[in-house]
């Protein structure tokens, strides 16, 4: 849909908030859909500074220098920790257009080791954590906590219930970029094969430009919302509705257009790629193939898979 919003002459690259993402990963505008959401993580600005990402270096050291009895991420396993790291790294390392890959480096074995390496803290009955955001990231229990962030006021709200300034860092990444990543709300695309291209056009553009569940995904929709929460406190009318006690603040604004315009990826993720490497990691993680082995079948095995599947 690239070319599609190319020649609308009512819609603009640039009004689309999670274009960057999408084309990262995709190499164009496959999808779109009228709203966003974002899981991330967020902790103290004391402890990680002011930053959208952390790298798995910086996970081990804050890991490592955590007291007995508090964690970094409370119910931590290495499936999760691996469906993430993974999921990230399948997304910069698979070229669809070239039908390319690239998973034989230092950078990927990294990810690998990591992995491996991650310190479990699974929720059970000897390892329970209770309190609130700001009992446990204050109080130093926690060093992150998992945030859903699903309308324009979110982060305002999350911030103001810590009461300590936050960072938004999302999940670890290899080089520390941004650690957040958009999911798109009822997403919808065009077939290649359709008799009529431009009437499917018509209701993608529609699609997006109403509003929809989550943050909106057409920017002059977020600057409606945005302005309305600066200019209106709680929502009466909606029980449901996610509101602020009081009108939301132009700083607060700003952090979470910046948080927007960080996001560089999309929670979408090839899962046959994703379970070829998770096939080769239960190997490393056993014992019986070193990282830099598993590396090179994995870029031979996803290779062999996209050479088989492109367009």
């Amino acid at each position: 849909m690239s070319g599609d919003i190319e020649n609308d002459p009512d819609i603009t690259l640039e009004d689309i908030i999670p274009a960057k993402a999408i084309r990262n990963d995709f190499g164009g505008i496959f999808l779109l859909g009228s709203g966003l959401d974002m899981e991330t993580r967020v902790g103290l600005q004391s402890r990680f500074g002011f930053c959208w990402g952390w790298s798995f270096d910086r996970y081990r050291e804050i890991d490592q220098s955590m007291p007995q009895g508090t964690m970094v991420m409370y119910n931590l396993d290495k499936e999760y920790f691996f469906r993430n790291a993974m999921s990230r790294y399948i997304r910069s390392a698979v070229d669809w257009q070239n039908s390319s890959c690239d998973f034989d480096n230092e950078s990927f074995i990294r990810v690998l080791e990591a992995c491996r390496t991650v310190h479990e803290t699974p929720e059970d009955p000897n390892n329970m954590v209770y309190g609130t955001e700001s009992t446990l990231l204050n109080g130093g229990y926690l060093a992150t906590d998992l945030c859903g962030i699903t309308t324009v006021v979110s982060l305002a709200r999350i911030s103001r219930t810590i009461g300590s300034p936050i960072s938004v860092i999302g999940f670890p990444s290899p080089d520390g970029s941004c650690g957040t990543d958009f999911a798109i709300n009822n997403s919808v695309g065009i077939l290649n094969g359709t008799k009529h291209p431009e009437l499917c056009w018509k209701f993608v553009k529609d699609c997006l430009l109403h509003e929809g569940v989550g943050i909106p995904a057409y920017r002059p929709n977020l600057d409606k919302e945005i302005q309305d929460a600066e200019e209106n406190a709680e929502n009466t009318e909606d029980v449901y509705a996610e509101s602020l006690t009081s009108p939301m603040t132009q700083s607060e604004a700003q952090q979470l257009r910046e948080l927007l315009s960080q996001v560089e990826h999309t929670t979408f993720c090839d899962e046959k790629i994703l379970e070829i490497i998770r096939e080769e990691f239960a190997a490393v993680d056993a014992g019986d193939r070193s990282a830099a082995e598993a590396a090179a079948l994995v870029q031979s095995l996803v290779s062999l898979y996209i050479s088989e599947h492109k367009s």
